[in-house]
């Protein structure tokens, strides 16, 4: 029941709070935890859509060839900057996104 956390995985912390409110049937505990979620997954839709810009895709290119020549930590402190997606499709910062490895329709989970 639990949405999602801040880095994109499921929200475990949460998913105990959402159950307990169904088996109390309460309506108003379980409202405000899928509000709390809600509010949640829109700053973090919001950020990441003030990343589309040609200086975020410039550096994104920029580690997706130093991953190709093998400078994985360099990448990866470019995708931690960013808060993206990175090697190995392990996310850095705060953020949403995909592996720039993965197809642009894969859906990426972590559980």
């Amino acid at each position: 029941l639990g949405m999602g956390g801040p880095r994109g995985e499921a929200n475990t912390d949460n998913r105990p709070k959402v159950q307990q409110a169904i088996i109390n049937n309460d309506y108003s505990a379980w409202a405000a935890d899928m509000t709390a979620q809600v509010a949640d997954m829109r700053q973090r839709a919001s950020d990441l859509e003030a990343k589309i810009n040609q200086d975020t895709f410039n550096k994104l290119t920029q580690a997706h060839q130093l991953m190709q020549d093998g400078k994985v930590n360099e990448a990866k402190i470019i995708f931690d900057e960013l808060g993206m997606f990175g090697p190995m499709g392990h996310m850095g910062g705060r953020g949403m996104g995909h592996s720039i490895n993965a197809p642009l329709n894969a859906t990426q989970t972590t559980e």
